[in-house]
C-alpha cells in the first residue's frame, strides 16, 4: 500500500545536486506533496516590490533562484533507471491567493531596448477571483484585467551524475527550470535517473504564463505540488533521448538546450518524438516526419525550452476493409 510524505518548504534548495542528502526515502508507487517557495523567495509581496530594490536577493538565494523542494530518493531506483512522475494536483499560491509578475530590466525577450518600458522596473500582485482567473491591475491602478489561470510546475529535475548546477538551469540530463506549461495536473513526467534513487526536486510553481515567458517572469507563486513517483527499470523503457511528458490526450518529448536558439530546441524535441513514435508505435522515421510537418504541436517553455507533441489519436493505426 502507497505512502504519502510531504516535503514542506523549509527543505528548500538552490540546487540539483549528487551529494545532498535527500529530504525523504520513499517506494516506488509513493505519493509526495512538495511545498514550494516562490521563484524569488518573497521578496515581491506588493506593487512597491521591484527589482531594483532588492539587491539582497542574490546573497539570500545562494546566488540564484527558483528554489527548489526535495531531493525524493526512490529505493530501487539505480542509474540509468526511470521515474515516472505523475501530477496529481498543483496548487499555485495557496497561501497567498496568487503570485506576482515582473519587468527585471536585465532580463527578458526585450532586454535589447527595442520596447522602451522593458527598462522599467515593474511589479504586479495578481490574486484569483474565485471564478479560475487572475486580477492584474493596469498602471495607474483604476483598471484591471482578468488572466485565466494555468497551475504549473516550472521545475522538475533529478541530480546530475557529476557536478551540482544551480535550480535554475535546465539541461537533458536533469531536466530542471524549463517552465513547461503542459508540466500541470494529469501529466506523467518521465526522468532518467542519473544517480542511485534518482534525487528528484520540484518547485518553481506558476500560476499562469504564456509561451516564451517573455519578461522572465511568469506568474510566480509559492505551491503545493502532488506527485506519484513510480519506477520504470531501464530495460523496461522503449526509447528515452530527451525529457518527456505525456498525459491521455497527447505524448511530448520536451527540447532543452540552453544557450542555444529556440529553433534547436524545436529541432530536438521532434527529432526526439520522432524516434518515439518509432519505438513506441511502430511508425517508420519518413512516416513519423511527414505525420508531425502535418499534425505536430509545439508550445515553448522560457525561450530555451520546448515541449512538441503529438496527439495519441492521431498515432492509432487502422485497416483497410478486405485486407488481411
Amino acid at each position: 500500500m502507497s505512502k504519502t510524505y510531504t516535503i514542506t518548504m523549509d527543505n528548500k534548495k538552490m540546487f540539483y545536486d549528487p551529494q545532498i542528502e535527500p529530504a525523504v526515502y520513499i517506494e516506488p508507487g509513493d505519493v509526495v506533496i512538495c511545498e514550494s517557495e516562490d521563484a524569488n523567495l518573497s521578496h515581491f509581496l506588493t506593487e512597491e516590490d521591484v527589482w531594483e530594490h532588492c539587491g539582497e536577493l542574490k546573497e539570500d538565494c545562494g546566488g540564484g533562484s527558483d528554489p527548489v523542494c526535495g531531493p525524493i530518493y526512490v529505493n530501487g531506483a539505480k542509474e540509468g533507471d526511470f521515474l515516472s512522475i505523475e501530477i496529481l494536483d498543483v496548487q499555485a499560491g495557496p497561501w497567498r491567493n496568487g503570485g506576482y509578475t515582473s519587468i527585471q530590466g536585465e532580463v527578458g525577450w526585450f532586454k535589447d531596448r527595442r520596447i522602451p518600458a522593458s527598462e522599467k522596473a515593474a511589479t504586479r500582485i495578481l490574486h484569483y477571483d474565485g471564478e479560475g482567473n487572475l486580477i492584474m491591475n493596469l498602471e495607474g491602478g483604476e483598471e484591471y484585467l482578468k488572466v485565466p489561470a494555468n497551475n504549473f510546475v516550472g521545475c522538475i529535475g533529478v541530480a546530475p551524475k557529476y557536478d551540482r548546477i544551480p535550480s535554475d538551469h535546465m539541461n537533458k540530463e536533469v531536466c530542471g527550470n524549463v517552465d513547461i506549461p503542459q508540466f500541470k495536473k494529469g501529466a506523467t513526467v518521465i526522468l532518467r535517473c542519473n544517480v542511485d534513487g534518482g534525487l528528484l526536486s520540484i518547485g518553481d510553481v506558476h500560476a499562469a504564463q504564456g509561451d516564451g515567458e517573455i519578461t522572465g517572469c511568469a506568474v510566480e507563486s509559492q505551491g503545493r505540488t502532488t506527485v506519484k513517483v513510480s519506477l520504470i527499470k531501464k530495460e523496461d523503457m522503449p526509447y528515452y533521448g530527451f525529457p518527456q511528458v505525456n498525459n491521455d490526450k497527447m505524448i511530448g518529448s520536451v527540447g532543452v538546450c540552453p544557450h542555444i536558439d529556440m529553433n534547436y530546441c524545436c529541432m530536438e524535441g521532434y527529432a526526439d518524438l520522432i524516434y518515439r513514435m518509432e519505438a513506441e508505435y511502430g511508425i517508420k522515421q519518413a512516416d513519423a516526419y511527414m505525420l508531425l510537418c502535418i499534425a505536430g504541436k509545439i508550445q515553448i517553455g522560457n525561450g530555451l525550452s520546448a515541449v512538441c507533441m503529438i496527439d495519441r489519436d492521431i498515432l492509432k493505426k487502422y485497416k483497410r476493409e478486405g485486407e488481411k
